[in-house]
């Protein structure tokens, strides 16, 4: 009988502790994919968060229309330069201004060729853009005639095949020949001042097949204002002069930008006279004066005060 007793007691005591085990088991199990879950929604969380905090870039836009590229660009912070260049050659910088916004239109080279474009921002982070353009090449040279606002007139042509000159003349003047260069004689540019007064410019081009392309244009030339600084005892003296009328005065001296404009010198405006305070010890300047057609002139250099 006591066998009996402890038999069942025995069996008792191994069906409690299989309870215990059991429990146990569960409760791990269960805790365990509640801290799974919650490392998942943590690393879920975190990786949110790094996605959110990421900057965004400008959106750069380009379109084609016929033998331009329009460069459209909207930021979200200031944008301080726009630099292109095409088959990594001559790349030109242009001046953003600190704008949001920017816009300019940049002529489409003839045949296959690849657009590059880097936008760097007020915090001088950069940002690229590439793309690849076709345009059929014509059997003759390509002249591309530009009257820039400093009263000059640049010169492009351009041809496939080679070109072994360009050549231009102002009205009944002896013609004057650009040579193209020795590391590239697909392109030929030259800028040039144009004559005061109305002029007629010739301008012909000829490639290694003897193809030629001729362009005649009827243009005046204006004088650029007339530019005077003189250091004086208790400053810089600044004179501007231009028959036509000064509409604008800009400059930076010492690293600090001024502008004068039709607010200080009203409407008597062909001559204008200004006194600008130096500090002791060198001072570099540079001025653009804009006359009442846009033509700019301009001026460089430095003095020593007093």
């Amino acid at each position: 009988m006591n066998q009996i007793l402890y038999t069942q007691n025995k069996n008792k005591g191994n069906s409690e502790v299989r309870g215990i085990v059991i429990f146990f088991a569960v409760a791990i199990i269960i805790f365990g994919i509640s801290f799974t879950a919650q490392g998942s929604y943590a690393l879920i969380s975190n990786s949110k968060v790094e996605e959110d905090s990421q900057e965004i870039g400008p959106n750069i836009q380009v379109d084609r229309n016929d033998a331009q590229i329009k460069i459209s660009l909207e930021s979200q912070k200031p944008i301080y330069t726009v630099a292109y260049n095409w088959n990594g050659e001559d790349e030109r910088t242009i001046d953003a201004g600190a704008s949001t916004s920017f816009e300019t239109n940049i002529d489409l080279p003839k045949g296959t060729n690849i657009l590059n474009i880097t936008v760097i921002d007020i915090n001088q982070k950069s940002y690229q853009y590439q793309k690849e353009y076709y345009v059929e090449t014509p059997d003759k040279p390509t002249i591309e005639l530009f009257v820039t606002n400093q009263n000059q007139i640049r010169m492009t042509a351009e041809d496939a095949a080679g070109l072994t000159g360009l050549v231009y003349t102002w009205n009944n003047d002896q013609p004057i020949t650009v040579q193209p260069s020795q590391e590239d004689n697909r392109k030929i540019e030259a800028t040039v001042d144009i004559p005061i007064g109305q002029n007629t410019l010739n301008v012909s081009a000829t490639n290694q097949n003897n193809k030629q392309t001729i362009k005649t244009i009827d243009i005046k030339g204006v004088k650029k204002p007339i530019i005077t600084l003189l250091k004086e005892a208790d400053g810089l003296y600044i004179k501007v002069e231009d028959e036509l009328g000064i509409k604008e005065i800009n400059y930076t001296l010492n690293g600090n930008r001024y502008t004068i404009n039709s607010s200080y010198f009203g409407t008597d405006n062909k001559v204008v006279e200004y006194k600008q305070q130096l500090q002791s010890g060198e001072n570099y300047i540079i001025l653009d004066a804009i006359n009442e057609s846009g033509i700019v002139g301009e001026y460089k250099g430095k003095c020593v005060y007093p």
